[in-house]
C-alpha cells in the first residue's frame, strides 16, 4: 500500500488508483476512489478526467477518504495498533 494514497486522502484528494496491491484494501471503488485495471493508461486516464469533469464526485470521493482515514491512521492510532502488536507478541519495554 503506497503513503501516498494515504497521504492524499488525508488532505481530502481522491484517488485514482491500479488495482494492485494493498491499494484494494484502502481505495473502494466508487465509495472513496476510483480503482482501474493495472497496466491500463486509458482507464487511468478516463478516471481522472472523470474527477476533473465532475467536481461534486470528486469532493464526495475525497471527503469520504478523509474518514475513513481518521482515525484508523492517524498517528496516535498506529503507535496504539504497533505497541498492540509487539506487547501481544510478548516483546516489552516500549513505552521506556
Amino acid at each position: 500500500m503506497g503513503k501516498v494514497l494515504v497521504e492524499a486522502m488525508a488532505a481530502r484528494k481522491p484517488i485514482v488508483a491500479s488495482k494492485v496491491g494493498g491499494i484494494v484494501d484502502l481505495v473502494k471503488d466508487g465509495v472513496n476512489g476510483i480503482l482501474v485495471p493495472p497496466k491500463n493508461s486509458r482507464a487511468l486516464c478516463s478516471g481522472i478526467v472523470k474527477l476533473l469533469a465532475d467536481k461534486d464526485l470528486a469532493k464526495q470521493l475525497g471527503e469520504c477518504g478523509r474518514d475513513m482515514i481518521y482515525p484508523n491512521f492517524d498517528v496516535s492510532t498506529r503507535i496504539r495498533k504497533v505497541e498492540e502488536l509487539y506487547e501481544g507478541l510478548g516483546i516489552e519495554g516500549l513505552r521506556d
